[in-house]
């Protein structure tokens, strides 16, 4: 009938026809072999952020120049003097001893002490200390005399040994007055202490008073006075 829908199955769909509309309705009826379990909406999975790559800075190389050998400039080395030829002749024979070279005499050095009479001394062997070394007294008399020497002659007394006499005439020499000087001579074990006294002329020749103590090495000791008067050569005569 004319203004009546009229409804058919088409392969599972519901063609309605009504007043020259066709309308397509499709009823979802199942399709054989299919699961009647309820479709789950699809939820689509968020999309995970893509990890972030770590960059890593690409460092490249400093290649310092390279220079060509022949640039570099080689160090020198010392160049020994080549040694000279031996004469056939001279090969293995003994080479004399060279003479050692001294060195030039420098001037004369001033002295160092005047004596009595204004004469220079170099060395005082100790006296101007208030001591003496009768040893290197000794070793001044031999030769040329570097040290004065007293002569005690019958009056003094006392036999003295020539280190002894030089110290005591040195002492004449350049002890002050009222000054001594002491000492011990090992080999005879005698003891000596002289003391200079006063100035004086006897015969136109300097003279000085002088205390001589000797204590000698078998305990007997003694004590001399007078003068000593200065003849030439240093000199000094026992009055």
């Amino acid at each position: 009938m004319q203004g009546q829908s009229h409804r058919e199955p088409v392969n599972g769909a519901i063609l309605l026809r009504g007043r020259g509309i066709l309308a397509l309705v499709v009823v979802a009826l199942g399709v054989a072999g299919c699961s009647s379990a309820p479709v789950e909406p699809v939820v689509e999975a968020a999309a995970k952020p893509a990890t972030e790559e770590v960059v890593t800075p690409v460092v490249t190389p400093v290649i310092a120049p390279t220079v060509p050998a022949e640039e570099i400039p080689a160090k020198a080395e010392p160049v020994q003097p080549a040694a000279e030829p031996v004469p056939s002749s001279q090969a293995g024979a003994a080479v004399p001893p060279q003479p050692e070279s001294k060195p030039a005499p420098g001037p004369a050095q001033p002295a160092r002490y005047v004596g009595y009479t204004g004469a220079p001394w170099g060395r005082d062997y100790g006296v101007v200390g208030g001591h003496c070394d009768p040893v290197q007294a000794l070793a001044a008399t031999g030769g040329a005399r570097a040290v004065a020497l007293f002569n005690p002659g019958e009056k003094f007394g006392v036999a003295m040994k020539d280190g002894d006499r030089a110290c005591l005439g040195q002492a004449l020499e350049l002890v002050r007055k009222g000054r001594s000087a002491a000492w011990s001579n090992a080999e005879s074990g005698d003891r000596y202490r002289v003391t200079v006294g006063h100035d004086a002329i006897d015969g136109g020749l300097p003279c000085r008073a002088l205390d001589v103590a000797v204590a000698g090495k078998d305990g007997k000791s003694q004590n001399i006075k007078g003068i000593a008067c200065r003849q030439e050569q240093a000199t000094w005569d026992f009055r």
